[in-house]
């Protein structure tokens, strides 16, 4: 059963397994850790630079909307970085 909100848009507890299985990867990331794209691509057997990166994008707002956990994008070094508290 989908759940859709006014606008039409799906729910956070819709997320694709894909999504969720990135999610749990970087929920347990400590502050100041990196996690290279290959690594989370590992986990799902997807490039989330490109096929999967709708994926990662849900993984990272759903961290930020229900953690309150945010990475930042470290550029030309293909990894993303928790944010200290």
């Amino acid at each position: 059963m989908n759940i859709y909100k006014q606008d039409g848009s799906r729910t956070i507890s819709d997320a694709s397994p894909e999504a969720l299985t990135l999610y749990e990867r970087l929920r347990k990331a400590q502050p100041g850790e990196e996690i290279t794209y290959s690594e989370l691509g590992t986990l799902i057997a997807r490039n989330v630079q490109t096929i999967a990166s709708g994926a990662l994008y849900t993984a990272r707002r759903r961290c930020e909307n229900i953690d309150h956990i945010v990475f930042s994008v470290i550029r030309g070094r293909r990894w993303l970085e928790k944010d200290a508290k």
